[in-house]
Formats: structure tokens, sequence, C-alpha cells
């Protein structure tokens, strides 16, 4: 019976390692852009330029691409940060879901070494009872791991999304400066 408890034991940390999805495990950073600098300044004092692809544009299709570049990149931090809590509780739940099926087993094991057959009937309906709870949890956990994916694909698709219009702003950039 021990090396039934250690195959499911293995079958369920093979099938939870299994089901992994491999996300950025660092958010960008938010940037916002600058306020266009008005005015002269007075005497020699100099402050450095702020970096051009965070500034605001007079242009009006170079302010909707860097308001895009923002709306994105804003979207995306908030899925990253929605991935990580939902991986957290994949994790809490598929470690919930594990611990219910080896007492699950345990107690089939006792009922079935047992000769006293009202305490075998009393784990019996314990037996089954726990056998309820553990395909509520597992189906929480699949749940969960589908939403975890869902999100986690979604986030990833956002950071293309910001890159290529990154990509795109540094293009604009370099050829007005030109």
């Amino acid at each position: 019976m021990k090396q039934a408890v250690i195959f499911v034991i293995s079958l369920l940390a093979a099938m939870s390692s299994a089901i992994v999805v491999l996300t950025s495990e660092s958010p960008a950073p938010t940037f916002e852009p600058s306020p266009s600098t008005s005015g002269s300044t007075s005497g020699s004092t100099s402050t450095p330029d702020p970096d051009p692809l965070f500034q605001s544009h007079s242009d009006t299709h170079t302010n909707s691409l860097f308001l895009h570049y923002n709306t994105l990149l804003e979207q995306y931090n908030l899925k990253a940060a929605e991935c990580e809590v939902l991986k957290q509780d994949c994790e809490k739940l598929g470690n919930i879901a594990q611990a219910q099926t080896l007492t699950h087993t345990l107690t089939l094991d006792k009922c079935t070494r047992d000769r006293d057959s009202s305490k075998k009937m009393r784990l019996k309906a314990i037996s089954n009872c726990m056998k309820e709870n553990l395909k509520k949890a597992e189906d929480v956990y699949i749940k969960s791991l589908v939403k975890k994916i869902h999100i986690c694909d979604e986030a990833s698709q956002l950071k293309s999304k910001v890159s290529e219009v990154k990509i795109q702003n540094q293009i604009l950039l370099s050829n007005n400066q030109q």
C-alpha cells in the first residue's frame, strides 16, 4: 500500500509540475510622460534633458503613440500582478489537493486493513466524504489553473505589444531628431 501512496503522490507532483506557464518574473517599470517644459531658463544652470521617449509631444500622432504606450504598459502591469497572484493561489490549491489525496488514500488503506466491521463502515463513510471534498478541491484547482493560464497569456501578449509600441516610438523619435 505504501507503493500506491508513493505512486499517487509522485503522479500528482508530475501533473502539477507539467502544468506550468512561464511568464516574466519581473514586470516592466511604469513610465509616465513628463510635462513639456515651457519658458526659458535663466543663467548658466541647465537641467539634463529628460528621456525623450517619455516626454509629452506636440505632434498629435506622436502624442497618441506615447499615450497608447503608457496605456498598454499600465494594462500589462495590472495583468502581470494578477498573474502573480493567480500563480500563488494555484500553488496553494495544488498543495491542498495533494494533501487531501494523501489523506483520502491513507483512510482507504485503514479501511481495507481494519477487520472491525463497524469501524470499517465509519471509515468508509469518512472516505466517501473525503472523496467528494477531494473532487471539489481538484475542480477548484483546475479552474484556477485555467484562469492563471488565460491571464498570464494575456500579460505575455500585452508585454509583446508594449515592446512593439516602444520600438515604434523610438523609431519615430529618431526620425524626428534627424
